[in-house]
C-alpha cells in the first residue's frame, strides 16, 4: 500500500507531504488541487514503472508536469521522479489496471452496448468496465465470505455463493490430507496414540477400529469446513448486485452478456423482469455500477482511486457509499477517494463510531482553495474529527456549513 506521497511544484501544489491510509479522502473546493494529488500518483506510476509508460500514455498525456518533483512510499520503499525524462526510480510497482486502478470524474455513464478491449479493464473514462464485467462476472473473490457481512445490513440470501459440488477427486484429496495429518500428529505426540489406545480399551474395541473412527471423524469435520468455505465464496457479479441493491434500495440488478462481435450488452433486471435498458433507468444506476465493478475487480493490496463516486446518487445512497468504502478498506483494498459529498464523509464518521472502520485506517484532507495547503483531519473512535495534533475539532468552516448559516439567517 501507499503510505506517503510528497509533491513539489505540481500545478497549485507547492509542497505537500501527505500520509496515506487504507482509506484516504480528499475534499475541498473546485480546482483547489484534489485531483492533482491523484494525477501525481498516476505520473509516478507511469514514470517509475517502464511497463506502464505506453499503457498509460493516453490517460495522462494531458496532465502538465511543469517542474514537478514527487516521491511515493509504497510497501516501505521510496520511489522518486522529477519529470518524465528524469526518473531515478524504476520498479515493477503500481502496475496499471493490475494493482493500480483509476476512475475519473469524466467517466461514461449509461451504456447499452459496451466497448471491448483485450488490454484494458477500465479505460481512460471507464468505457471498458461493463465489457470487463461481462467477461469476469463469474470470477470468484475468495477473500470475501459470508461472515464479512455480519456488521452490515445487507441481504445476501438472494445471492447464493458459488454453488460447487465437491468432486470425488476432491474428497480423495481430503482423505489423503487427513491421513497425512494423523501420521504427523502421531510423530509429534506420543499422547495421541496413548489416548486412542485408552479409548479402544474403554470402548472394548481394537486400537485399529478406534483409529479408523478417529480418522472418519477428522474427515467429516474437514469435509464440513471445506463445503462451508465453498459455499461462502462470492462472485464479482453477486457482490456488485448485493451492494447495488443495498445502496440504492430499489431492487435492480445489473448484468451483461458477451456478444459475438466482442462487445457486451448491458441490462438491468427487477424481480424477474425482462432486460431493462440502462437508458430506461436513472443514470445514477450505471454510474454506481461502475464504481462497484471497479472496487470488486481489485484484490487485497491493490490501490483504487475514484473521483466523485457520489455522482448522480441521492443523499441516502451517497451515505451508504461510506459503508462500501469502509467494507473494502477492511478487506485490504486501498482506496483514495476525491469527493465533495458531506453525506459520504458523515457516513465514514459513523462507520468509525460503529467500529466498522478503524480510526487508524482512514485519513481526510481538506483544501480550501488553490493557495492554501491541505489540512489533515482524522476521525477518533467517537466519530469526531481531530486535527493533525490529535485535538478534537469541527470541519473547516466555509464549506459544508454554508447552507446552515443561510437557513439560520432565515430563522
Amino acid at each position: 500500500m501507499i503510505s506517503r506521497l510528497h509533491i513539489k511544484n505540481y500545478k497549485c501544489l507547492d509542497n505537500e507531504d501527505l500520509e496515506f491510509r487504507p482509506l484516504t479522502v480528499l475534499t475541498g473546493t473546485n480546482s483547489s488541487g484534489k485531483s492533482s494529488v491523484l494525477q501525481a500518483v498516476l505520473l509516478l506510476a507511469r514514470n517509475c514503472n517502464p511497463k506502464n509508460r505506453e499503457r498509460m500514455y493516453d490517460l495522462i498525456s494531458e496532465y502538465q508536469e511543469f517542474a514537478c518533483q514527487a516521491s511515493l512510499t509504497l510497501n516501505n520503499m521510496e520511489y522518486n521522479y522529477r519529470t518524465a525524462s528524469d526518473s531515478n526510480s524504476e520498479a515493477d510497482i503500481l502496475r496499471w489496471e493490475d494493482s493500480l486502478y483509476f476512475l475519473t470524474a469524466n467517466r461514461i455513464g449509461p451504456e447499452k452496448i459496451a466497448k471491448m478491449s483485450s488490454e484494458y479493464k477500465v479505460g481512460d473514462s471507464g468505457e471498458f468496465l461493463f465489457r470487463t464485467f461481462a467477461r469476469l462476472g463469474c470470477m470468484e473473490l475468495d477473500y470475501i465470505n459470508a461472515d464479512d457481512f455480519s456488521k452490515w445490513g445487507l441481504n445476501i440470501e438472494d445471492y447464493p455463493k458459488t454453488d460447487k459440488n465437491i468432486t470425488d477427486n476432491e474428497y480423495i484429496d481430503i482423505d489423503d490430507k487427513v491421513n497425512k495429518m494423523h501420521i504427523l500428529l502421531l510423530n509429534l505426540s506420543k499422547d495421541m496414540k496413548i489416548l486412542i489406545d485408552r479409548d479402544a480399551i474403554n470402548n472394548n474395541r481394537s486400537p485399529e477400529d478406534e483409529m479408523s473412527d478417529t480418522l472418519d471423524t477428522l474427515k467429516s469435520h474437514l469435509r464440513f469446513l471445506y463445503e462451508k468455505k465453498q459455499k461462502s465464496v462470492f462472485s464479482l457479479s453477486s457482490l456488485v448486485n448485493i451492494w447495488m441493491k443495498y445502496i440504492t434500495e430499489v431492487g435492480f440488478s445489473i448484468d451483461s452478456i458477451q456478444l459475438e462481435t466482442g462487445y457486451a450488452q448491458v441490462y438491468f433486471t427487477h424481480d424477474g423482469t425482462d432486460m431493462i435498458s440502462p437508458y430506461n433507468l436513472g443514470s445514477g444506476m450505471s454510474y454506481l455500477a461502475k464504481v462497484l465493478i471497479l472496487c470488486f475487480l481489485a484484490k487485497p493490496g491493490d490501490v483504487v482511486m475514484i473521483e466523485n463516486p457520489e455522482i448522480h446518487l441521492h443523499p441516502r445512497a451517497q451515505s451508504r457509499l461510506g459503508e462500501l468504502f469502509a467494507f473494502m478498506a477492511g478487506k485490504g483494498i486501498q482506496l483514495v477517494i476525491e469527493t465533495h459529498c458531506e453525506h459520504l464523509l458523515s457516513s465514514l464518521r459513523y462507520q468509525v463510531y460503529k467500529n466498522r472502520l478503524q480510526p487508524d485506517d482512514v485519513i481526510l484532507y481538506y483544501k480550501a482553495d488553490d493557495k492554501t495547503p491541505f489540512e489533515q483531519l482524522r476521525i477518533n473512535k467517537n466519530g469526531r474529527y481531530m486535527n493533525r495534533e490529535g485535538k478534537q475539532c469541527g470541519f473547516p468552516k466555509g464549506f459544508f456549513d454554508v447552507s446552515v448559516r443561510q437557513l439560520m439567517e432565515i430563522g
